[in-house]
């Protein structure tokens, strides 16, 4: 039994026998389609910002806001922690603060990112970074 792969579709054939010509074990409909959006506007930032055209303003680091307690967000605490910084990491469903001065990282699946935004009081809004 001879099985290969053509046009994403799996074929199996037989050598011994003589038999009809390779059967598609499946259908084009059920091949996965992936969509790709993008916006042009971000690399050529970055590439402006290569070759000098435009200055990037430093900015300090400081403790910052991490919802989601996975692999992501467990990453970002202990970077903070390395520089001395104590970040408040939030689970699922809790409040994000309003005072607290750093940005606010959404370390959480697509599913769950509206519940998280939804929880962000409107004055941190411009302080999301979504992962």
């Amino acid at each position: 039994l001879l099985v290969s792969l053509a046009a994403g579709c799996l074929l199996a054939t037989s050598a011994l026998q003589r038999s009809p010509p390779a059967r598609r074990r499946c259908s084009r409909s059920r091949l996965p389609t992936l969509q790709v959006n993008s916006d042009s506007r971000a690399t050529q930032e970055y590439f402006d910002f290569l070759l000098g055209k435009t200055e990037i303003e430093p900015t300090e680091d400081q403790p910052s806001v991490i919802v989601g307690g996975g692999k992501i967000g467990e990453m970002l605490r202990e970077f903070g922690e390395r520089r001395g910084f104590e970040d408040v990491v939030l689970g699922r469903g809790e409040a994000i603060p309003s005072g607290h001065p750093g940005p606010v990282y959404l370390a959480v699946p697509a599913a769950e990112l509206d519940a998280a935004i939804e929880l962000c009081p409107e004055e941190k809004r411009d302080d999301l970074v979504f992962l």
